[in-house]
């Protein structure tokens, strides 16, 4: 039983750190309409046959929204360097004023 597990754990995440380089367009979700170009949910879309359920699972689901989160991170990290830079910018100026 410890070998399925670990061979389960083990494709799971492989299938994760795909799912998570994958650009949105490539995933079934977004081929079927059920998420957009930036990973949301489409509310619109019923998900009322086997192929849309089997593309928007909860495995996926988690996916999508922990690589929108990690997005978000990256967003905020690269606008904090740009205050941190401008900031530090404006400091040399002041400082040199006095």
């Amino acid at each position: 039983m410890g070998i399925l597990k670990r061979a389960a754990d083990i494709t799971y995440t492989f299938r994760f750190i795909r799912m998570m380089a994958m650009d949105w367009k490539d995933w079934d979700a977004y081929k079927l309409g059920i998420i957009d170009e930036n990973g949301k949910r489409q509310k619109d879309v019923k998900l009322d046959n086997d192929e849309k359920k089997s593309a928007y699972t909860t495995f996926i689901r988690l996916a999508a929204n922990l690589k929108r989160l990690v997005a978000k991170l990256q967003e905020v990290e690269v606008n904090s360097d740009l205050l941190r830079q401008r900031f530090s910018s404006l400091k040399k100026k002041s400082d040199k004023r006095e």
